[in-house]
């Protein structure tokens, strides 16, 4: 079974696949077509739904029908069992800027603004108490700005560098 939450409100079950024709009760109807559209049945009303964005992490979609957009969240049977024994985990948050954790000084920036890094990449060096800490991404990301150069003093706080 599926849980289909649209604009946030749960809106109805589907007990089957969802690739295939699903009768979900007498008023829906929903088909895949060969093109990634669906042809959906509603009160035995025919509309044609494009998807526009689809975020395969959060499982929702942004959907076009007749001109107007709608968001649809899918719950797959693995993530309502998780969610009725409790152990549903939060979405880890994506960082969209590095800021320093304590004050020093930046020994290199190893990035130029609009480059893509990996996760793992360096991005700063930062001296602090004659040590050297490397600041590696922590996901894929683009560099929107760079905020610091080399040689200079930051604080606590400061951020040093916005992703996109």
């Amino acid at each position: 079974m599926y849980k289909v939450k649209v604009n946030n409100k749960e809106v109805f079950e589907i007990n089957g696949e969802l690739n295939s024709i699903i009768n979900t009760n007498d008023e829906l109807q929903l088909q895949a077509m060969p093109n990634g559209s669906f042809n959906i049945f509603v009160n035995k009303q025919l509309m044609n739904a494009d998807i526009i964005d689809w975020n395969a992490e959060n499982k929702i979609a942004k959907i076009k029908i007749n001109q107007n957009l709608y968001e649809v969240a899918v719950q797959e049977p693995a993530d309502l069992l998780l969610e009725k024994l409790g152990m549903v985990v939060p979405k880890a948050k994506k960082a969209n800027a590095l800021s320093s954790p304590m004050p020093g000084l930046i020994l290199k920036v190893a990035v130029t603004q609009g480059q893509f890094v990996k996760k793992g990449e360096s991005l700063i060096v930062l001296e602090a108490m004659k040590m050297e800490n490397v600041f590696k991404a922590s996901a894929d990301c683009i560099i929107k700005e760079i905020k610091v150069q080399e040689k200079q003093a930051v604080e606590k706080g400061q951020e040093l560098i916005t992703f996109e």
